[in-house]
């Protein structure tokens, strides 16, 4: 969840570096993970956004930055609701284990007096 939140910030990032300056810059363009090609941006105004399973979608930079912190704040509700679960298991674990232990003091103890009473009534 962390990694997805840090790639979309990222995004965020990269879209916000788009000023002015950057109109007919080359820079190197991903075809792959290792091949890059020359390319020049021509447009700074608008951006193609990865929506997921290999579909991309062309937004205006505001309309991207939107997306990419709507998807942030998504990720950011899901983890915390994913946090809150782990906690509530773990103190439902502890709970448990903690009864476990209990009985199984009491268990033994009872034990330890059957030994006694027996040993004691064999003599």
């Amino acid at each position: 969840m962390k990694q997805a939140q840090a790639t979309f910030r990222e995004c965020t990032n990269c879209i916000q570096a788009l000023t002015p300056d950057c109109q007919d810059k080359t820079i190197l363009v991903p075809l792959t993970s290792s091949l890059y090609v020359p390319g020049k941006l021509s447009n700074i105004d608008s951006v193609v956004v990865d929506i997921g399973t290999g579909y991309y979608v062309e937004k205006q930079k505001a309309d991207a930055e939107k997306y990419y912190g709507s998807k942030i704040e998504y990720v950011q509700t899901n983890a915390k609701k994913i946090q809150d679960t782990v906690e509530q298991k773990q103190a439902s674990y502890r709970g448990l284990l903690e009864i476990m232990q209990y009985k199984i003091s009491q268990q033994q103890q009872q034990q330890q007096q059957q030994k006694t009473a027996a040993a004691t009534s064999a003599k």
